[in-house]
């Protein structure tokens, strides 16, 4: 895992299950320093800036994150009244919020098993990579993953090229094969970011 500050809570009976996976292998969070992202071309916005503009949005009734929800997560945050909805996808709600310490939280709450899982990650993750949450298949050996990225960045795609868009500073990506993606911004320069171990080794 990365030297940086970089921490990750998943609080709930089926989360629990996975957590010690995801930590083991790496996949919660953000790559190690020195391969968090290698952009191509201009940089321009989306990878010089590490702006997120959806922590500067109004907040709305929406946004509204119960502290229950985030168990031991919500030290992590800096302003839990300053968390923000950024999508809703079946039964999962994501949310943006800021940190301690000048990290950026991604929090994931799932209604389906009550599960709620936060990462946070430095802002300067954000200038050419993501801060991100996997979830490995170890059947079908894919992943899937949710993540911030910065202003400007319009879509993220896997090794076989498939691109999904980005809305609100984040973006899902199921069913991904291989741990590099490609961020893409507005003015078509592009990042590579390798997330690290997805599997353990052997499995």
């Amino acid at each position: 895992m990365s030297t940086r500050k970089l921490l990750a809570v998943v609080i709930g009976a089926a989360a629990a299950i996975s957590v010690g996976v995801l930590l083991v292998t790496g996949v919660v969070g953000a790559a190690s320093d020195g391969n968090r992202g290698t952009y191509s071309g201009s940089a321009g916005p989306g990878f010089a800036n590490g702006v997120v503009s959806i922590l500067s949005r109004p907040a709305a009734a929406s946004d509204r994150l119960p502290a229950s929800a985030l168990g031991s997560g919500i030290r992590f945050l800096s302003n839990p009244a300053a968390a923000r909805l950024a999508r809703i996808e079946g039964t999962r709600s994501i949310y943006v919020a800021p940190g301690t310490g000048g990290t950026v939280c991604l929090i994931v709450r799932d209604s389906a098993d009550k599960s709620t899982t936060t990462d946070c990650a430095d802002r300067t993750t954000l200038v050419s990579g993501t801060i991100y949450i996997s979830t490995p298949d170890l059947v079908g050996r894919t992943e899937d993953i949710v993540g911030i990225v910065s202003d400007g960045v319009q879509s993220v795609a896997d090794s076989d090229g498939k691109s999904r868009t980005v809305d609100a500073n984040v973006f899902t990506a199921a069913g991904v094969q291989g741990q590099v993606i490609t961020l893409t911004n507005a003015s078509g320069a592009q990042s590579k970011v390798d997330l690290g171990l997805q599997f353990p080794p052997g499995s």
